[in-house]
């Protein structure tokens, strides 16, 4: 693509220049890129800072149109060399890149552009992005699992300036007065009814125009990349992985102790999720566990344990109840703040993949969750170097991110539930880890 350039210009270039050189052509002293797929040099520049684990990236001179009659920002290339005139393949390039780095920002600082696949700013307003003080509206996502998710991000960006956020969840955050907490108005019910439960704790001042608009979004390919969900998320926002970890609000706790000294448990007290479905989440079923295999893992345990069901039965569906717990609580009658202080309080929590694997290490609660297909343990490999947990995998961990794979279920049985036995022995007070763990029959 770029061989004709290099021959003319690589003598000189040695001469002046240090730094990295390279080219998806083969050119004598150049790095060979041969995975780099692009086809023109300025595709190829901003592919080749992503693959290198750019997170943000500014483009300068990106005209992709012949501005004041030049093929060029800097002028035509000198004879031999041929110039540009395919501007419109150009811009149906560009944006397939933008589409291959969605998950990073990219912004195009160019004076003149004919390119509309990215947003534009000034060269001083996009360098000054982390050196100066500013405001920031975050867009929020939906879940509980999200928004704690995003209280990581939301410190980072608290270290360069006010942050403003839109959440369902407004008592997630506070532990931050200083975080301005919006009104999502979600659509879903379980979030809509909360946003009405907690509307007192709502900011109804206007963020500042010039406030900086972030979109917090994730996806598999970030995932896969940046080794977790949370990760991926922050490498979308343009910030370092940071700390979601939340202490729990007295008031929390004290709904919590009216429940339980209710129920009186007698044993340490296990926060469950029974294995659901829900309509309105198309990958749900495809994430869950092997019913046969996740009833054998909880109740290879559950002798041990005070447990207490929770989920939702008007917004949730029961496909696999795995046990009998002590306390049945999935007609969704529990507030989210007794949800929230009987996580605080539990030893352990046990369920496949949901809003409570990350509200238990958040809380700084050992849990273990059970995947399926879709995703596995490393969607939530952040959390796990804050709070002790432990991800059961398949047998063939899937990755897939796709509702439609067929995914193999199959777990490991006896090495399951010898590292769950492990796993309690180490992290969960009050049980003697010299009782044994077997297999239910």
């Amino acid at each position: 693509m770029d061989r004709a350039w290099w021959n003319h210009h690589k003598r000189e270039l040695d001469k002046v220049f240090t730094g990295d050189k390279v080219s998806v052509s083969k050119v004598s002293g150049v790095k060979y890129l041969k995975n780099l797929k692009c086809k023109n040099s300025g595709q190829g520049a901003i592919l080749y800072a992503y693959s290198q684990g750019a997170e943000r990236i500014i483009l300068l001179g990106f005209d992709a149109q012949p501005t004041d009659g030049q093929s060029h920002w800097h002028g035509d290339h000198p004879k031999p060399l041929t110039n540009p005139s395919a501007f419109d393949r150009w811009q149906i390039e560009f944006a397939e890149a933008a589409k291959r780095t969605s998950e990073i920002e990219v912004i195009n600082a160019s004076r003149e552009t004919a390119l509309r696949c990215w947003p534009r700013e000034d060269l001083e307003s996009a360098l000054s992005f982390t050196a100066s003080k500013q405001a920031f509206v975050v867009s929020g996502m939906h879940g509980v699992g999200d928004t704690l998710h995003e209280r990581a991000v939301v410190r980072e960006l608290k270290k360069n300036g006010e942050v403003w956020i839109h959440t369902p969840f407004p008592s997630l955050f506070w532990d931050m007065p200083e975080v301005r907490v919006l009104r999502k108005n979600s659509d879903l019910p379980p979030q809509a009814r909360n946003e009405r439960q907690e509307s007192d704790l709502f900011d109804d001042a206007t963020p500042p125009t010039n406030a900086r608009q972030l979109r917090i979004q994730y996806d598999r390919a970030g995932v896969l990349r940046h080794g977790s969900v949370l990760a991926a998320m922050s490498a979308k926002a343009g910030v370092a992985t940071g700390d979601f970890r939340l202490e729990a609000h007295p008031d929390w706790l004290s709904q919590a102790d009216e429940l339980l000294a209710q129920w009186k448990p007698d044993k340490s007290l296990m926060f469950y999720r029974p294995v659901i479905d829900r309509v309105q989440h198309k990958f749900c079923a495809k994430r869950n566990p092997d019913h046969k295999a996740y009833t054998e893992l909880i109740r290879s345990i559950r002798e041990q344990f005070f447990v207490v069901s929770i989920a939702d039965s008007t917004t949730e569906k029961i496909v696999c109840h795995g046990i009998e717990p002590d306390v049945d609580k999935t007609d969704g009658s529990l507030t989210m703040a007794q949800i929230y202080g009987l996580m605080a309080h539990a030893e352990l929590a046990f369920g496949p993949v949901s809003f409570a694997t990350i509200l238990a290490q958040a809380l700084g609660t050992p849990g273990i969750t059970v995947f399926g297909g879709f995703e596995s343990s490393l969607s939530f490999a952040a959390g796990a170097k804050l709070t002790p947990w432990l991800g059961i995998d398949p047998v063939k961990p899937c990755n897939c991110w796709n509702a439609r794979h067929r995914c193999d279920k199959q777990i490991n049985m006896p090495q399951a539930i010898e590292r769950i036995k492990e796993f309690i022995g180490e992290h969960v007070e009050n049980i003697d880890c010299r009782q044994e763990v077997t297999s239910a029959a």
